[in-house]
């Protein structure tokens, strides 16, 4: 039985996948969603009952969140870290996050937040910060141990649909170790580690997240 969905005191919506999936749906089109079979109309009956949709319309603490997931003008990332996953979606006024709830709670957490804190959010997700400068100079061929005993490893992707449908994307993946930081790039057929700060990783995350359609 699909659990519950829960709007909690913060404003985030607790939602299991497959009632997120119809909700997204009914913000998209609710006409259309109501159409889609008994489940769909089963998952349509639990948002009405926890509020998430008053009136034909989803709650006002999630409506900009939906806006971005049917509409991300600027971007749709994934970062994956800690052996979790996250997914985002950018608009040019709005932005959404999608995270593991908690252990032991199969749902998902769904965030509405403004697209300028959105690399702040993400910096600390991974734990950016101050760290000891790589003695490195150049970059590395990484290999395990390469780079010293890793605190964690974690991966950003951005990808995007420009307005005559030409698709594009970028990423960064970092090494965050006992020696530094370090950031992946393949290179032929080797994996390079280079050696980078926190100041140019941060800068690096407000470019993939920020990133207009106009500069590519």
């Amino acid at each position: 039985m699909t659990a519950a969905p829960e709007l909690d005191v913060s404003g985030d919506l607790l939602v299991a996948e497959p009632t997120l999936a119809v909700l997204i749906a009914h913000a998209a089109d609710p006409v259309h969603a109501a159409l889609q079979g008994e489940d769909a109309r089963e998952q349509l009956a639990l948002l009405h009952t926890a509020g998430v949709i008053q009136g034909g319309s989803s709650h006002p603490a999630i409506r900009g969140a939906l806006a971005a997931i049917v509409r991300p003008e600027l971007c749709t990332l994934e970062l994956a870290y800690a052996g979790r996953s996250m997914q985002g979606w950018v608009s040019h006024s709005e932005a959404a996050l999608l995270m593991p709830a908690s252990e032991d709670d199969e749902r998902r957490r769904l965030t509405h937040l403004h697209p300028t804190v959105l690399p702040e959010v993400l910096a600390r997700l991974v734990d950016l910060g101050p760290r000891p400068r790589a003695s490195a100079g150049e970059p590395i061929a990484y290999e395990d141990g390469a780079v010293g005993e890793l605190r964690r490893r974690w991966r950003l992707g951005a990808t995007w649909t420009l307005e005559d449908g030409t698709a594009g994307g970028d990423g960064l993946e970092v090494l965050d170790s006992e020696t530094g930081l370090w950031m992946l790039q393949p290179r032929d057929e080797e994996l390079l580690a280079w050696p980078v700060t926190p100041t140019f990783v941060w800068r690096h995350i407000v470019r993939l997240v920020m990133r207009r359609a106009a500069e590519d």
